[in-house]
């Protein structure tokens, strides 16, 4: 048997409660695709960071498939690499319960400190990673950031974002668009590859990543990129936070804007030739600014790009 996954919200647990725990809902006429996530730990992202925040609690459903049935549907990888999903058409999602091998489990589940309804009885995993740590504590909830602790380990939640995207923009004429702003928590200007939050826009919380990007490059940069394709994706600093990032390399950026940044920000905007950029960095730290060190990595990538690697 193949083990899945499925983030869902309050109102969806009902209606899958009302059928025995062995079926999930029809889709509603603007919800063509259903989605099953072929990871645990994507599921609970998704459960965590949007259904929390849209819904007041948020649940990960685990369910067994026959692996036969399975290979119908083509595998989708949706930004990261370990955002893996399987698109299931409202059509075939009734065909597609009647293969569940028993019943659903809901393994994992998250509440917002206001949920009022009866918490619920969560089910063992056949994916014990979940089970080895200590019980989620949410100690601080902010507007932006929530802070956890899970035994002695404490770190942070960003509660308004799916995800953050950072883009390696490289011109025509071989030159990497770098931004420079203010940063409050090193209080210094420090020297950045062009990047931003997904999902954070009201209404827009299933923003997708490549929108994201290409969004935050023109609203920082003034540039807009011709080719854009992810290279990697990995924790920002996994001992502190569980942000993920997905870093684009943009092929062939063109400037058509002014950039610097929304209304709360105040951005410079450089470009600077690949074959100079770890010297004109060394100059900006040398005057004492601060140098992103994902800006090193994007080097790579870019003159990978450059290659044709």
């Amino acid at each position: 048997m193949k083990t899945l996954y499925r983030p869902v919200g309050p109102k969806e647990l009902a209606l899958i409660q009302q059928s025995g725990m062995r079926a999930f809902p029809p889709r509603l006429p603007e919800q063509p695709i259903f989605y099953p996530v072929l990871n645990r730990a994507y599921a609970v992202r998704i459960a965590r960071d949007w259904n929390v925040r849209d819904s007041g609690a948020g649940f990960v459903a685990e369910f067994d498939m026959e692996p036969a049935y399975l290979a119908r549907f083509e595998e989708h990888v949706v930004g990261a690499d370990e955002h893996r999903e399987l698109w299931v058409s409202a059509g075939e999602l009734e065909e597609f319960n009647r293969h569940i091998a028993g019943t659903i489990r809901i393994v994992d589940a998250f509440y917002r400190e206001d949920y009022s309804a009866p918490r619920v009885t969560l089910e063992p995993s056949k994916e014990n990673t979940m089970e080895k740590l200590p019980e989620r504590v949410v100690a601080l909830e902010g507007k932006y950031l929530r802070f956890v602790r899970r035994g002695k380990w404490e770190y942070v939640e960003r509660a308004n974002a799916s995800g953050i995207v950072v883009i390696v923009p490289v011109t025509a004429d071989g030159r990497l668009v770098l931004v420079e702003q203010f940063r409050v928590p090193v209080a210094a200007r420090v020297i950045e590859l062009p990047a931003g939050l997904v999902g954070d826009i009201p209404g827009a919380a299933d923003e997708d990543l490549a929108v994201a990007a290409r969004r935050e490059l023109f609203e920082e940069t003034g540039y807009e990129a011709d080719k854009l394709a992810p290279v990697t994706a990995g924790p920002v600093s996994a001992g502190l936070s569980t942000e993920m990032i997905t870093v684009y390399l943009a092929h062939e950026v063109r400037q058509t804007g002014q950039g610097g940044g929304d209304a709360t920000e105040d951005i410079k905007v450089h470009a600077v030739p690949l074959a100079e950029v770890e010297g004109w960095l060394q100059r900006k730290q040398q005057e004492g600014l601060l140098v992103d060190a994902k800006i090193y990595a994007g080097l790579y990538f870019a003159k990978k790009g450059e290659a044709g690697q």
